[in-house]
């Protein structure tokens, strides 16, 4: 029944990170880069530290080449990953960010090929070409979609990419709970280290308005969603759980019109257009490598 499930655990957990992109611009406001995914992971963790207690009661300490991977992942999926998105979101808007996170699949598909051997279907095929064609159309001219936010956003596509292959083995021998649960915590404590360098936050300042952005950020867009995208990439492959994420650029532009007041263009609506085309084919055709 669970597995049956899985395609709906993606789409909700890229649904919401697309909303974190705008929560991220508010939250901007007030906060930089590094103190914004410091209080992410923060929260995220204190969230996580019971339900890791529970695991570790139920389940025990991970072997340690499973805790060297687990690390390993926490520092590709969360230090490495939402530091450059973030680093992107400075220069460009939300939807294009958005819209450029999509690409997350096609990189996925190269590195699974690569390391896991799973040989990218038609359907991957596909989408990853359907998603690169919409970024095309929604980004527009080059000197407009400021390169230099796009770049990052790529290099934390290739991050996450690794994290989500990197996963695969460890479902052998530890829960979703243990694998999340660990992960977002030693993302927490290898970004801690920057703290000597760039100080602690001052949580006192904060608005209203930049708590709420955090929240909607850690418990929605990191706790919730990461666990479902867990969940999801436990019983489908590496390649069909990241193709999920063509979904993101559709939530994450109407939040951006609606939250931000950001300008929906033709080309963002080309391009998201041919977007949920692929999210179609995605979710008819079975890759075979689950």
């Amino acid at each position: 029944m669970i597995s049956r499930l899985s395609p709906i655990f993606g789409i909700l957990a890229v649904s919401l990170w697309g909303i974190s992109f705008s929560a991220g611009k508010i939250a901007y406001q007030q906060l930089g880069v590094f103190e914004l995914t410091l209080m992410r992971l923060s929260i995220s963790a204190i969230c996580f530290l019971p339900i890791l207690t529970y695991d570790l009661y139920k389940n025990g300490f991970p072997c340690k080449k499973d805790l060297l991977l687990l690390a390993f992942i926490g520092f590709f999926a969360f230090f490495a990953t939402l530091s450059l998105q973030f680093l992107g979101l400075r220069y460009v808007n939300a939807s294009v960010a958005s819209i450029a996170v999509a690409l997350e699949g096609v990189f996925v598909m190269v590195i699974s090929y690569l390391f896991l051997k799973q040989k990218p279907s038609k359907s991957n095929y596909c989408v990853a070409t359907i998603s690169i064609i919409g970024l095309i159309i929604a980004i527009g001219i080059p000197e407009q979609a400021k390169i230099t936010g796009v770049f990052f956003i790529i290099m934390a596509n290739i991050c996450a990419g690794i994290s989500i292959v990197a996963q695969k083995p460890l479902f052998k021998n530890i829960s979703v709970i243990g694998i999340t649960s660990w992960t977002v915590i030693m993302g927490f404590l290898i970004l801690s280290l920057g703290i000597p360098f760039f100080g602690l936050p001052n949580v006192t300042s904060y608005t209203n308005q930049t708590w709420g952005a955090l929240l909607i950020i850690s418990i929605g867009a990191t706790v919730i969603a990461y666990l479902l995208a867990t969940l999801c990439l436990k019983y489908l492959s590496a390649n069909r759980s990241a193709q999920f994420m063509v979904i993101e650029p559709i939530v994450g532009v109407l939040a951006a019109v609606i939250f931000l007041g950001e300008v929906f263009t033709l080309n963002i609506m080309i391009g998201i257009t041919l977007i949920a085309i692929a999210i179609i084919v995605n979710s008819l055709i079975d890759d075979g490598n689950n």
